[in-house]
């Protein structure tokens, strides 16, 4: 499961997991929670202030670059886009020729796939089946337990070897192999002279 406002493509779905669920039968589900606190770097950037959207900034998108309106839908969640609302037939047609045809890696090269540096991933810990009452035999219930009592698991990224590391390593093998030859060239010039003499 994903935090409200991150993209569904971007979870890993545990097709294992997956719950079915039968009629006269009541479901819990408990859930424990699992927080990763993500370093921003150039190769794995993320968004440090942790309120980008996926699906906000991919819907700004087409809202501004593709169509010049603003779907009805999204008129008050939207302070950047267009002002026009998109009311006539002709824009949700572009709306959806927009949507099956767009263009994938314009929307990764303004970032909207870039994720927040803190998220939480909720995994199931057990689930409880139960049947329902004999009147209720035509429904089915289904309860996400979230216990406070859980602790959260914290994940936090951290460089482990950074450049000064790199820099003490590079200079330490640096001066080991200078004072290997400067040792090798006194023995060297130890022995000419013995030899000579």
């Amino acid at each position: 499961m994903a935090e409200p406002g991150q993209s569904r493509l971007n979870s890993d779905l545990n097709y294992k997991a997956l719950v079915p669920l039968q009629r006269g039968k009541s479901k819990e589900i408990f859930l424990t929670a699992t927080k990763t606190i993500a370093i921003n770097v150039p190769n794995h950037p993320c968004n440090e202030d942790n309120n980008h959207s996926v699906a906000r900034c991919v819907d700004d998108y087409i809202n501004s670059e593709l169509l010049g309106c603003t779907l009805p839908w999204l008129a008050n969640q939207s302070s950047s886009g267009p002002k026009r609302i998109c009311n006539s037939i002709q824009d949700l047609t572009n709306y959806l020729d927009s949507m099956i045809y767009l263009n994938t890696q314009e929307v990764y090269d303004i970032g909207c796939y870039t994720l927040n540096c803190e998220t939480v991933q909720w995994e199931m810990v057990k689930t409880v089946e139960s049947y329902m009452k004999a009147e209720q035999s035509n429904m089915t219930a289904l309860r996400l337990m979230f216990q406070n009592s859980q602790p959260v698991t914290v994940l936090k990224h951290s460089i482990v070897y950074g450049f000064s590391n790199f820099v003490a390593d590079f200079g330490g093998y640096l001066g080991l192999l200078l004072g290997a030859s400067l040792l090798s060239i006194y023995d060297s010039s130890v022995a000419m002279i013995t030899k000579i003499s």
